[in-house]
């Protein structure tokens, strides 16, 4: 079985930035008189996709900034929690925009960009990957949502011995915590 360690510096500089994002920030006031609200949320995410035409399960986290309440620029991370001789994980930023907010159920939609790792039997690559994706999120509470989406994550060009498809379809669900 083929592991990747996980740099402790990568994890703390994730964590330390997600527990930031938590915290209310209020704009200044434009010269349109327009105040800007700014909140933040981060949470665990669960995706499940085909990775080389096997099943994928995807575990990680994202955080970001929120404005207004519908604009989100955040980052992201995920790797795979399955297979034995075939690691896979991914990681990035991502823009999200969410229409009508403050209702219960709302829908938002969204882009990550990014690179990633994986490796087979030994042989290992880096890649780019774009994935568009589209949610469905209910408000738990003021501060906890829970989201289940769909994407595709695009991987244009695969430069890795034994591995012929990193794109696929995905599902994917999420439950952020913060201030919105």
């Amino acid at each position: 079985m083929i592991t990747k360690p996980i740099h402790l510096s990568k994890v703390s500089a994730i964590m330390g930035i997600i527990l930031l994002l938590g915290l209310p920030i209020y704009a200044q006031e434009t010269i349109l008189s327009e105040v800007v609200e700014v909140g933040g949320f981060g949470g665990p995410y669960v995706k499940l996709t085909q990775i080389d035409d096997e099943f994928g399960v995807l575990v990680g986290g994202r955080g970001g900034i929120t404005f207004n309440r519908v604009f989100t620029i955040g980052g992201y991370g995920a790797g795979r929690a399955n297979g034995n001789d075939f690691s896979f994980s991914h990681y990035g930023g991502f823009l999200e925009y969410a229409f009508n907010p403050m209702n219960a159920v709302h829908f938002s939609i969204g882009v990550l960009i990014g690179g990633g790792d994986a490796t087979r039997r030994g042989n290992s690559g880096k890649f780019f990957t774009l994935e568009p994706e589209a949610w469905v999120l209910l408000n738990i509470t003021q501060s906890v949502q829970l989201g289940l989406g769909g994407g595709y994550r695009w991987v244009p060009t695969v430069n890795i011995t034994g591995v012929e498809k990193l794109s696929g379809l995905s599902g994917n669900i999420i439950v952020k915590f913060g201030k919105y």
